[in-house]
């Protein structure tokens, strides 16, 4: 089954990450790694969303054209990213230029609600954000907890 522009439903497909899942379900499915977008290794704006640099390219990259980053980790209204992916459905937003996918139809809300949330939590590169398995229709590993050694006790007189 696909859906009417010929894009496959979104099903529980299993990503070793979150970000690997946008990068499947988001900027693969929805036309952003073609030739004429960010497919090549100067993709427009600069931007290349080829798998082997897309994290590197987005993560604190001054956007071209604006003043925000493409990613900025634990803002999204700041993350440029994702205000392209909201102006596609809400042109109010206040972004240079225009949405993402261009000439495209827009990335459903779920999906760029999946996005807000990794930028939200950091934008990891690896690992599970909770909350994006049922929004991405994907499976993930099991979050596995920060492990963070505790420091040493003060000195006494301290």
């Amino acid at each position: 089954m696909r859906t009417s522009w010929g894009m496959p439903p979104l099903d529980n497909f299993k990503y070793p990450s979150t970000f690997a899942a946008i990068q499947d379900r988001v900027f693969a499915r929805y036309g952003c790694l073609n030739a004429p977008c960010h497919g090549k290794n100067e993709g427009e704006g600069g931007l290349s969303l080829l798998p082997e640099v897309a994290y590197d390219n987005l993560l604190g990259v001054p956007s071209e054209g604006s003043t925000y980053n493409r990613v900025e980790p634990g803002s999204p209204r700041t993350s440029s990213l994702y205000l392209k992916l909201l102006k596609a459905t809400d042109p109010t937003v206040d972004v240079p230029g225009g949405g993402m996918p261009n000439g495209l139809p827009p990335v459903p809300d779920q999906l760029i609600e999946a996005v807000r949330q990794w930028i939200f939590s950091a934008a990891p590169e690896t690992g599970t954000v909770p909350g994006t398995q049922a929004l991405l229709g994907a499976c993930f590993p099991d979050p596995v907890p920060i492990s963070i050694e505790p420091l040493p006790d003060p000195e006494p007189d301290a």
